[in-house]
């Protein structure tokens, strides 16, 4: 089954709203070209989009709680032309099972969101997304020792790629050039390290954490997936709010406070984010995973064009290098699936 739904965090997972069945091998609809087109771009703009128009000042909660409150409309939405599916979920629905299945992916998920703000505001955009597919090989291991799911030999060879593009992209040079190839030294150096890189590495170790918390819940407990997006959002809110309320003292004063900074341009990429899911959960059922898997990969590249036009970063050799590790990662690993066990059984005998 393709990715479960969880909140969308500005550039740090792309997950669909809803879990359709995949497409069939052959053939492309126009929505199927259509939607890949869209998350392509989406992909690939999202870091600049949140760069551009969210405020360094602007606290990152509200950013998060605003692109929840969208999830939740949007999956809202989608069940008020879903009769059936919205009398099951009335008739099924307890806020124990609620909590047992979601609150602790939620809480995960609110941490992730945050670690991904603050890395997207300090190192450039193509070494934002480009780290952020080491998520494919932390997914592989809680994957793994959560739910038993194994890895494909190419599988394994795509996670090695993957691991190999983050050790690329903060190779140093000898001029103590970053990855997004100006020169940093000392407490630059530093905040670079520590603000930039650090947060998304962690965020990805999250997110492998969160994916196989949710796709138990989905799958084990047969929950519906989207009120499971919309439990997660419902939680966030929640973890984001009392951490905002703990950790800004003008938030006790005043609660507006916490959306210092919005603009009507803020909106751009809170809803562009939110809405990726969407487009995921369109690619997977019209398209297909390996043709996804393009996708992403038109993404990256465009990541990598535009922090050289519009941000006026150099593109180094190491983002060229790095592209190439995680493009052909996001192929292999799509493109090649553990066998059914009874296949592997069929060969065995």
């Amino acid at each position: 089954p393709p990715p479960p739904c969880r909140p969308r965090t500005m550039a740090c997972a792309q997950d669909p709203v809803v879990a359709p069945k995949p497409a069939a091998a052959s053939g492309l609809n126009l929505i199927g070209l259509v939607s890949l087109v869209l998350l392509a771009l989406q992909y690939g703009l999202q870091p600049l989009l949140s760069k551009s128009f969210i405020s360094a000042s602007t606290p990152r909660q509200s950013i998060v709680i605003v692109a929840e409150l969208v999830k939740i409309v949007t999956s809202a939405g989608i069940l008020a032309f879903a009769p059936r599916e919205r009398a099951e979920i009335w008739r099924t629905w307890t806020l124990g099972s609620s909590l047992r299945a979601a609150a602790v992916p939620a809480a995960l998920y609110a941490v992730q969101n945050l670690l991904c703000q603050l890395s997207m505001q300090h190192v450039p955009t193509a070494t934002f997304n480009l780290l952020n597919q080491s998520k494919l090989l932390s997914a592989a291991v809680f994957l793994y020792l959560l739910l038993g799911r194994r890895q494909s030999r190419m599988q394994v060879v795509a996670l090695l790629l993957v691991t190999l593009a983050a050790v690329v992209i903060n190779l140093p040079d000898g001029s103590g050039s970053a990855a997004g190839g100006a020169a940093l030294w000392g407490d630059e150096a530093a905040a670079w390290l520590h603000l930039g890189v650090a947060p998304v590495l962690l965020a990805s170790l999250i997110s492998g954490l969160s994916t196989a918390l949710t796709q138990s819940a989905l799958q084990r407990q047969s929950r519906n997936s989207l009120l499971f997006s919309s439990e997660l959002a419902v939680y966030g809110i929640v973890v984001l709010f009392t951490h905002a309320y703990v950790d800004n003292k003008a938030v006790h004063e005043d609660l507006s406070s916490l959306f210092e900074g919005w603009t009507p341009w803020t909106f751009i990429p809170v809803v562009s984010q939110a809405m990726g899911g969407i487009v995921v959960g369109l690619v997977t059922k019209h398209a297909g995973g390996v043709r996804k898997g393009f996708a992403l990969i038109a993404g990256l590249l465009l990541t990598v064009f535009t922090q050289a036009a519009v941000e006026a970063q150099p593109v180094t050799w190491r983002h060229w290098a790095a592209l190439a590790c995680v493009g052909s990662g996001i192929y292999l690993h799509i493109a090649n699936p553990p066998a059914p066990a009874a296949i592997k059984a069929k060969k065995a005998a």
